[in-house]
């Protein structure tokens, strides 16, 4: 019988990370609902994610993305550069 221990903090986290919204359908085809539940309330009292209306439509943290290792979208060092040069092309393209 699966137990809360059997799904990891680092497979919590990387399921949010690659399946987002489907995270918990992704792990639920794997381990009982229930124990998926019991993991996400774990690493929610970690800080690591949190949620909205329900515990079944989790997101990371800066913590969580911090402990996964993955930057804040929009943190990567050409992401204002890139901002720019979408905004100058559609300048021209609408002008």
């Amino acid at each position: 019988m699966a137990k809360r221990a059997d799904v990891t903090t680092a497979m919590v986290l990387t399921a949010i990370h690659e399946h987002y919204m489907d995270a918990y359908e992704h792990l639920a085809k794997r381990f009982p609902p229930k124990v998926v539940i019991a993991a996400f309330y774990r690493d929610n009292d970690r800080g690591l994610i949190d949620y909205g209306v329900s515990a079944t439509r989790p997101f990371l943290t800066p913590e969580g993305r911090a402990a996964l290792g993955v930057p804040e979208p929009g943190s990567g060092p050409g992401h204002f550069a890139e901002l720019l040069s979408l905004l100058d092309e559609m300048r021209r393209t609408f002008a």
